[in-house]
């Protein structure tokens, strides 16, 4: 005997720790991350538009009238469960045409589909003592530790091919070879009635034949697991049509049935089992059912009622089983119309890879085809979350969220995937050359196509990338950058330009996937004249406008030798904050160009949407792409940067030579490669601070420039409707200018550095609403302008306006209007200048409009 206060070892230290059940830990994981927009697309529940929890109207119907039913009570059910409910229940899976059939069906009531599933593997693990249980690769989890469970082990799992990763579609070939040669008699075949989990894909009619055939003549017995009848479809006959096939067939089967997903009965634990004898072996029902007493004795005593009454109440009455059906019909049409829009979405943007599947696959759940890593980025980057297997919940989506999925899994998709543009493009900016990428509309194969010199050697778009090539002269070089993502080829490298491409030979999926630069969809043209300069309608600049004259500032006191301590602006601590998180807000702008998610909102899509976008922006996304997820300094890394770099050179050279659409794009490129160098811990501690003040005075340098060439038309002077492609330009100027200024200013006060005042941008109009910015075509944004017009009467909204608002809550009603619809750049912008003014309303801004 141990004496008093002395520990003993526990009886159980020799424990070990099981994994958690994967989808319920990916549930946990969603519910903890604070991101208010996450999405959850993991554990295989219902949910409706708004992403809750759906009720079928019925069941809360039949549940108000159980409560008011005094013969409603809460005593216990027979071992075997209700027997008007498996009547019932039988009825829903094996149809009405033969009521001789129910003679030979054995049914007991269970603890949902799962309860069902392991009922009818203890039955079959002690009664028909197969050699192996063959399971579908893949399948729902929890089957193989349900049947490991129910036979200790001592049953075999195999698994039978189902799904081809490739062609995301059944491997049917493989899985009837595999049985056909590897089955033995008794075997145990577990098949999904329909909707199979994880995959979405069931055989076809045609195919269950030959299933059925194969389980005759192999003598194999078919273990059904029905959890989605009339889910899948909307119809309990379609879906429960395999089931009744091979009882017709006369083999002897088994149904495990579960009501939780098609009544939406998740946590009532609703279900049942069902075992089909032979036409002569009815007698042998009793029997079995004894069986099924003593397993549901010893495990769970009986079933629970309250579910299996609601079931029971619809089913009986024709009305409420109508009611029910057309439930059913709008879940599953709401599942197939996400699926509709997640496909369409991923088609639009160009996607690598095949999507059909997406829409072939039926039920709650698609095998998305992502990988691990892929899931990863979703959850990590995106707050998407779905198993590891790519396996997403599709009633998870709705008409709020499929947009931004389709987006992060268009993003994730192109990750490791380098465009033959990427490569081109990267390679020969190193190397000093200059190129322009098109992007026509139709699809066909990638062409290089070099306009050289006689003596000048020729580089093909196949020909091997090595230095040597790309070495070579060349007096300018055309990318066709077209939409072809069947135009793959092998990539032949040498090794310095392995050290560039590495991160890319590495990652899985071919090289070479060519997509779509932009969006399709906006329809419009930014053309240009014979001589090359841009159509009238980008030639309404006002140029007696004040903008015309505007000045950024003189930045030549920055270089001064006074930047030290004593004469950094003084900030407080929550100043300090607010400016950092202006500066994360602008350096999401590269990554949002990488990860194709949207663009940063100084770019309007229709600069983007043309056959021939302008080549500093051209050079951008593809610099950027390359740039997102390397090594900020060693490897492929460091070759991007002195890329960008060099690249940032050529465009301080020679923007004076641009026309006021090049410029433009100029300055923007030029914007998201500081941002990136800036962003860059590495490269900015190394960077000396007055090369930093140069790059920033060049930076603006370009602004002022740009906003010489007229920042207001003639018709928004008038107060009239300008050209849509004009208006798209003079918007995107007006706001590229404003970043610029933004960027500079939350650097200077976040690292102690002056700035400048705000009074000489007080002439430009105030960044438009978000509904005018957004608008995708012409069509669509010309009564938005309309409206816009009849709203300002009294003029645009200027900048001198907004620096004008005073302190406190109450606004004047320009202002309150101009709050009301504008987009979240332009709050960006109000918050800047709240900060640097000490608040709206600095005592030196202007208060008078300027017309």
């Amino acid at each position: 005997m141990g004496s008093l206060g002395v520990q003993q070892a526990s009886r159980f230290n020799n424990l070990i720790e099981e994994e958690a059940d994967e989808a319920f830990a990916v549930n946990d994981a969603w519910r903890a991350d604070p991101y208010e927009s996450k999405v959850n697309l993991g554990v295989g529940v219902y949910r409706d538009n708004n992403a809750q929890p759906y009720t079928l109207p019925v069941v809360s119907k039949v549940e108000k009238a159980l409560a008011s039913d005094p013969t409603n009570n809460h005593e216990y059910i027979p071992i075997l469960g209700l027997q008007p409910f498996l009547e019932k229940s039988r009825e829903l899976i094996f149809g009405n045409d033969d009521p001789s059939l129910f003679s030979r069906i054995a049914s007991v009531q269970t603890v949902s589909g799962t309860g069902a599933n392991h009922i009818g593997a203890r039955f079959l693990v002690e009664n028909l003592n197969p050699r192996t249980v063959w399971i579908s690769d893949p399948t729902w989890i929890n089957h193989h530790l349900l049947w490991k469970t129910a036979s200790h082990g001592a049953i075999k799992q195999k698994l039978y091919p189902y799904y081809d990763s490739k062609m995301r579609a059944i491997n049917f070939r493989e899985m009837m070879d595999k049985l056909e040669v590897e089955a033995e008699e008794g075997d145990v075949v577990l098949l999904h009635a329909c909707a199979h989990n994880p995959t979405g894909l069931d055989p076809s009619r045609d195919q269950w034949k030959a299933i059925a055939q194969l389980c005759l003549h192999k003598n194999l017995f078919p273990f059904f697991d029905a959890a989605y009848i009339g889910f899948a479809s909307g119809s309990p006959d379609v879906d429960a049509w395999a089931i009744r096939y091979f009882v017709s067939q006369g083999l002897e089967t088994c149904v495990a049935q579960s009501f939780s997903k098609n009544f939406g009965l998740y946590g009532e634990r609703v279900g049942a089992f069902h075992l089909v004898l032979s036409s002569s072996a009815n007698f042998l029902v009793s029997k079995v059912l004894s069986q099924f007493s003593r397993l549901n004795r010893s495990e769970i005593s009986t079933a629970p009622a309250h579910g299996a009454k609601i079931v029971l109440r619809i089913l009986s009455d024709p009305a409420l089983t109508a009611e029910w059906l057309e439930n059913l019909g709008t879940m599953s049409s709401r599942i197939i119309e996400m699926r509709n829009k997640l496909y369409a979405e991923l088609k639009r943007l160009g996607t690598p890879g095949t999507w059909e599947h997406i829409v072939q696959q039926n039920g709650m759940f698609s095998y998305t085809g992502a990988n691990e890593a892929q899931v990863a980025e979703l959850r990590d980057k995106y707050h998407i979350y779905m198993l590891r297997s790519g396996r997403a919940c599709i009633s998870g989506l709705n008409t709020r969220n499929v947009t931004y999925v389709a987006q992060a899994i268009d993003a994730v998709n192109h990750r490791g995937y380098a465009t033959q543009s990427d490569v081109y493009t990267t390679w020969l900016l190193l190397h000093g050359r200059n190129l322009v990428i098109n992007v026509p509309g139709q699809k066909q194969d990638v062409t290089c196509n070099v306009p050289v010199a006689p003596d000048e050697p020729t580089v093909q778009a196949d020909a091997p990338l090595d230095s040597t090539t790309l070495s070579q002269p060349c007096s300018d070089l055309s990318i066709r950058h077209q939409a072809a993502r069947t135009a793959y080829q092998d990539l032949q490298v040498d090794d310095a330009a392995k050290i560039l491409m590495q991160p890319i030979l590495d990652s899985p999926g071919p090289l070479f996937m060519d997509y779509p630069l932009s969006p399709p969809g906006i329809q419009s043209s930014l053309g240009s004249g014979p001589d090359g300069t841009h159509t009238d309608a980008l030639r309404e600049l006002d140029n007696q406008d004040p903008a015309f004259q505007l000045t950024i500032c003189d930045l030549s006191s920055i270089s001064d030798q006074h930047l030290m301590a004593s004469s950094k602006p003084k900030i407080s601590p929550i100043e300090k904050i607010s400016y950092d998180m202006l500066l994360r807000t602008l350096k999401t702008y590269p990554h949002m160009i990488a990860r194709r998610v949207s663009v940063p909102p100084i770019i309007h899509q229709l600069q983007i949407s043309q056959e021939e976008i302008p080549l500093p922006l051209a050079n951008c996304f593809a610099l950027t792409r390359m740039w997102d997820g390397q090594p900020e300094i060693d490897g492929a890394g460091g070759l991007i940067k002195i890329t960008i770099l060099q690249e940032m050179h050529r465009l301080f050279d020679e923007y004076r030579s641009y026309n006021e659409v090049d410029l433009l794009a100029a300055l923007q490129a030029l914007l998201v490669y500081t941002i990136i160098v800036f962003s860059n811990s590495k490269c900015i501690s190394q960077m000396p601070l007055a090369d930093r003040i140069n790059m920033i005075k060049d930076l603006q340098e370009v602004a002022y420039h740009l906003a010489k060439t007229g920042l207001k038309l003639k018709a928004e002077r008038d107060n009239f409707r300008p050209n849509w492609e004009a208006w798209c330009l003079i918007e995107a100027k007006r706001r590229t200018i404003l970043a610029t200024c933004m960027f500079y200013c939350a650097y200077a006060a976040s690292n102690g550095i002056p700035s400048f005042e705000f009074t000489d941008l007080n002439s430009i109009i105030a960044t438009s609403s978000k509904f005018l910015w957004q608008a995708s075509s012409k069509e669509q944004w010309e009564p938005i302008y309309n409206r816009y017009l009849a709203q300002w009467k009294d003029g645009p909204y200027l900048l001198s306006e907004l620096m004008a608002v005073p302190s406190g809550e109450i606004l004047d009603s320009r202002s309150e209007m101009w709050f009301e619809e504008v987009d979240e750049f332009g709050m960006m912008f109000m918050s800047l200048v709240a900060l640097f003014s000490g608040g709206l309303g600095s005592p030196g801004a202007k208060t008078k409009r300027l017309d």
